[in-house]
């Protein structure tokens, strides 16, 4: 009798765990309607006549060559944008890297790490500490696994540093040091 008991307690605290996920938004939920607000807040900016980016073109690059990254300038703007806490726009410019050296790509990933960690200071930026840390935790294991230098950065030194940067109190963003 005590062991039916115990099985169908553990029964119902696994229903009640079912439960709890399906009507508490899980982080990824969370991510996926900040995603959703984000997409929507762009295509105010793009289709709005007073949105900043109305009748832009949307920037498309050649195929990005990893070995070729001190001649690319969609990428050392990016760079610079992210420099100068422009971290929304750095995520835009970088996007086009990103696609341009194929998504899949060991650049590709790198990029994206390098665009999450700006996405996370903009989201510390907005008060959004979870999101923030969650970011820039993908952006970092992304970024992580190049050891030396790739696309001009030396990784180790950046992802200490931005793992520092996210200490318990505050946020404090770093800058990227381009290096031959």
């Amino acid at each position: 009798a005590d062991a039916e008991e115990a099985a169908e307690e553990h029964e119902v605290g696994e229903e009640r765990q079912i439960e709890d996920l399906l009507t508490e938004p899980s982080d990824e939920r969370q991510l996926d309607e900040q995603h959703q607000e984000t997409q929507q807040h762009k295509a105010r900016a793009i289709r709005d006549p007073g949105g900043h980016s109305y009748n832009r073109k949307t920037e498309t690059l050649g195929p990005f060559d990893p070995e070729d990254w001190k001649s690319c300038e969609a990428y050392l703007y990016g760079i610079d944008l992210f420099n100068h806490g422009f971290w929304w726009e750095a995520h835009e410019v970088l996007e086009t890297v990103w696609i341009a050296a194929d998504r899949r790509s060991e650049a590709g990933l790198f990029i994206k790490g390098l665009i999450q960690i700006a996405v996370a200071y903009l989201k510390a930026l907005q008060g959004q500490d979870a999101t923030a840390r969650n970011m820039a935790r993908k952006g970092l294991n992304k970024m992580g696994h190049y050891p030396g230098r790739y696309l001009g950065i030396d990784t180790k030194t950046f992802c200490a540093a931005v793992k520092a940067g996210f200490n318990e109190d505050q946020v404090e963003p770093v800058t990227v040091e381009l290096v031959d």
